[in-house]
């Protein structure tokens, strides 16, 4: 097994879903046996929904007066605006030693890698939080398998689970940026929806800027991730690409 990471350049919504798309296919149809770690960020602006997710609340006035893309992700989970952080994709074979194969196998044991990266960069997160994101925002609340500070949600992840691999999207709140999700959905207007108050993801949220370290690179934190992926997999030295392989 050989495990493969690289950095790409922001991206539009849909190609960032093409590529992430791509990857799994490779995997889920045997095409490759490998673990692929790719960060990413976005431009424009997107607002992603879960692979089930409705779409009927998207105000896509909103986001065309604002430049904001939207799209829908291929894993499952809630709403998420993708601004001002580091997104990160894993495709690897389901089964393999130190991940497993069930869903929240799969989850913990990222997660217990993401943690461990972030430690070495200075950021003291932990898993923890209890419960479901309320109404339709993923940051609106953290499961037991999520990163954490403080109790405030750092680091939102979802999965999709196939025959033969898996594909987890995870999203690591660098700014505020994430908190402008309510401007794009009609249902934060409505005073039963969580989102109608303008203070309600900031609560439950955490950014690296907060924890003062804003300045944490995609590359640096991809080369930890790497090492410590291949370290729990038993896979050979991470090979670092210059650019996407699909």
């Amino acid at each position: 097994m050989h495990l493969y990471w690289w950095v790409d350049r922001p991206a539009s919504g849909s190609q960032n879903m093409r590529i992430d798309r791509r990857l799994f296919d490779r995997v889920e149809r045997g095409t490759e046996e490998a673990i692929f770690l790719r960060l990413y960020g976005w431009s424009p602006p997107a607002v992603s929904l879960g692979f089930h997710q409705d779409a009927s609340p998207v105000d896509e006035g909103a986001l065309a007066r604002d430049g904001v893309d939207w799209v829908r992700r291929p894993t499952g989970g809630a709403a998420v605006l993708h601004d001002d952080e580091i997104t990160y994709a894993v495709v690897a074979p389901l089964g393999l030693p130190g991940l497993g194969r069930g869903v929240l196998e799969i989850h913990d044991a990222l997660a217990a890698v993401f943690v461990a990266a972030l430690a070495e960069h200075g950021v003291g997160a932990a898993l923890g939080g209890e419960g479901r994101p309320e109404g339709f925002a993923c940051f609106g609340a953290a499961g037991g398998h999520e990163i954490t500070v403080r109790g405030r949600k750092l680091v939102g992840s979802a999965l999709r689970r196939g025959r033969r691999a898996f594909l987890q999207h995870g999203s690591l709140l660098r700014g505020r940026g994430h908190l402008r999700l309510r401007e794009y959905l009609g249902a934060g207007r409505r005073a039963a929806d969580p989102l109608a108050d303008p203070l309600w993801l900031a609560r439950r949220t955490i950014c690296l800027e907060e924890l003062g370290r804003a300045d944490l690179r995609a590359e640096d934190l991809g080369r930890s991730l790497a090492l410590l992926l291949a370290a729990r997999t038993g896979a050979g030295a991470p090979e670092f690409l210059a650019s996407s392989p699909v």
